[in-house]
């Protein structure tokens, strides 16, 4: 979901497009690709990066606002004291999940996880069709056929 319009719909602001407050300019295919993915590969959420600052509710009124309702977000940990990698591996050792992707633009993540956990984003693009195919592929979900 991550991507510059998406960045200025949390109230972000970048040099080129202004300090933008609201959550329209959020991307939607982005939100949608999300939303198929979490359906899918039944996953939960959990928020770990600037997205941290917003609340439970503050994403169940911006998912709202692209139809989404059925999303689960498991937690939201925003400790300035830890870097990324350690919020996300507590988050792991915490929940143990059987399964788990990691969503982010942060390439440095890279170093941490592998190809089949960390799944990096691009800051301009956001989530897109070509994540959606190796996300469903990681989980050995069946990749639809688009005519």
């Amino acid at each position: 979901m991550n991507s510059y319009s998406s960045i200025i719909g949390i109230g972000l602001s970048l040099p080129y497009y202004g300090p933008v407050k609201t959550m329209t300019n959020l991307n939607p295919v982005s939100v949608g690709i999300l939303h198929k993915i979490c359906k899918e590969c039944e996953l939960d959420i959990y928020i770990h990066s600037t997205w941290a600052t917003k609340s439970i509710d503050w994403f169940k009124d911006m998912f709202s606002n692209y139809g989404v309702n059925d999303i689960n977000i498991l937690d939201i940990i925003h400790d300035r004291g830890k870097n990324r990698v350690d919020r996300i591996q507590e988050a792991i050792s915490f929940y143990k999940p059987e399964k788990f992707i990691i969503l982010d633009d942060d390439e440095d993540l890279k170093k941490s996880f592998d190809d089949k956990t960390f799944i990096h984003t691009n800051p301009e693009n956001g989530l897109s069709f070509e994540h959606y195919i190796k996300i469903l592929k990681i989980f050995d979900k069946q990749i639809p056929l688009i005519i």
